[in-house]
């Protein structure tokens, strides 16, 4: 039984490891402009929500690139985990702990959604948010933010996911 808990546990930490050198990769690369191509309309054209719009790794947005990045790795820690979940020799306290982290990383990935949709709705171009339990970070499609756009953001950060304006990171991105 103990060394299937230190086994989540480390499962657990080489994901987290994972995710935040994930995100701190693609929040740290300069991404080139591409050269010769044209592209009719802007980023605004794309519907999100239909079936044929497919995120990859080729999207020339760092928006794109970082979502993509984002549900990659967290579909990844869950079929860790289901794969945990399924070997008939876990034991049910392991199986109840991986269930549990499934639940957490789609609240998490539920409130990031939300908060994006919202900062969205509030004119903001595009943004990507990370949440973890006790953290936020929101990247903001812009040059700069006014001292009353930091204070919208963070209002709606704080309101949707409980946390303390204190741990809200907010960074534009240009």
């Amino acid at each position: 039984m103990k060394k299937t808990r230190w086994f989540i546990l480390g499962l657990t930490a080489v994901i987290c490891v994972a995710v935040f050198v994930n995100w701190k990769y693609f929040n740290s690369q300069e991404r080139p402009e591409d050269e010769g191509s044209t592209v009719q309309g802007d980023s605004s054209d794309k519907n999100m929500g239909d079936a044929s719009e497919v995120l990859s790794p080729q999207d020339d947005s760092y928006f794109d690139t970082a979502r993509y990045s984002r549900k990659k790795a967290r579909d990844e820690a869950v079929a860790v985990l289901n794969i945990l979940i399924s070997n008939q020799d876990t034991e049910e306290a392991a199986r109840q702990a991986a269930y549990a982290e499934i639940t957490a990383y789609a609240k998490l990935s539920e409130k990031e959604a939300a908060v994006e949709n919202l900062i969205k709705a509030k004119g903001f171009d595009d943004c990507i948010v990370f949440l973890t339990k006790d953290t936020a970070s929101i990247v903001i499609g812009c040059e700069s933010l006014s001292s009353q756009q930091a204070a919208q953001i963070s209002d709606i950060v704080t309101g949707e996911t409980g946390l303390s304006a204190a741990v809200v990171k907010i960074i534009p991105y240009t």
